[in-house]
């Protein structure tokens, strides 16, 4: 899938998902504005990315809580690119973990500007300049706990319930104007993050068993998922959530 020459921003893009999605895009030839809190990270990426692939990578530190800190985001890549085709819309926090009824009100919060508030304000700031040139790619990493009950991911699950919103709305009020607006929605996926857990406490504390996949995914697959959806082999496709989840949602049946 080739993105020669466009110009992609992925948040939340210093390790994990993020990551491979800035590396796949860059790999697909567009160049790309990462985004993320931790600089050090983004640089070593940046420059992974114009030695590997010989595409430009603008590093811009970013807190997606901050709005300033959104504005400097797209006036950085404008400057320096000039123009807007793709957004994914990556950054994310899960501050809970354990009862619901405890989480304090300023974790509550900070939730909810990072994987909504700051999701929004940077779609309507990006969208504003792709209207310019009547195309876009906007895409929202959503996750499976927007559709199931996950212990732990309350709020997370909320805000990410609430992306998929935003996705459907945005997509019709966009399309018209050559801006397409979709959502993914990864399942567990083996990030470092994860593979400490399993190294820690085994595969088991997962239960791949129910995945009938057997197996979680790997970041490449919502990578490549998010490349689709940035090229023109999805131009008809608009307002739709694509689960990369091994079909663990669709598996309580398989438990009654």
């Amino acid at each position: 899938m080739d993105l020669l020459d466009q110009v992609a921003i992925i948040t939340g893009s210093s390790s994990g998902i993020g990551r491979v999605i800035a590396k796949r895009m860059a790999e697909a030839g567009a160049n790309v504005s990462i985004a993320a809190r931790r600089l050090n990270l983004l640089e070593e990426l940046a420059e992974e990315i114009e030695e590997e692939e010989g595409t430009k990578a603008l590093p811009i530190k970013t807190d997606m809580a901050e709005p300033s800190d959104i504005d400097n985001l797209v006036e950085e890549t404008m400057d320096e690119y000039g123009k807007i085709d793709i957004l994914v819309n990556n950054a994310g926090v899960n501050l809970a973990g354990g009862d619901p009824l405890e989480q304090s009100r300023e974790s509550t919060m900070k939730e909810v500007k990072i994987n909504f508030t700051g999701l929004y304000i940077l779609s309507q700031e990006v969208a504003k300049k792709m209207l310019e040139r009547e195309y876009g790619r906007i895409i929202n990493i959503s996750s499976i706990a927007a559709d199931v009950g996950i212990p732990g991911m309350t709020v997370y699950g909320g805000t990410k319930k609430g992306v998929r919103g935003l996705t459907q709305a945005l997509a019709i009020h966009l399309a018209r104007h050559g801006i397409n607006v979709n959502s993914i929605s990864p399942g567990l996926t083996k990030v470092k993050r994860i593979e400490k857990v399993i190294k820690e406490k085994g595969d088991e504390i997962f239960d791949l068993e129910r995945i009938p996949k057997e197996r979680l995914a790997r970041p490449e697959e919502i990578a490549d998922t998010a490349v689709f959806l940035s090229s023109e082999l999805s131009e008809y496709i608009t307002g739709v959530n694509i689960n990369v989840d091994g079909g663990v949602q669709y598996t309580a049946g398989m438990y009654l």
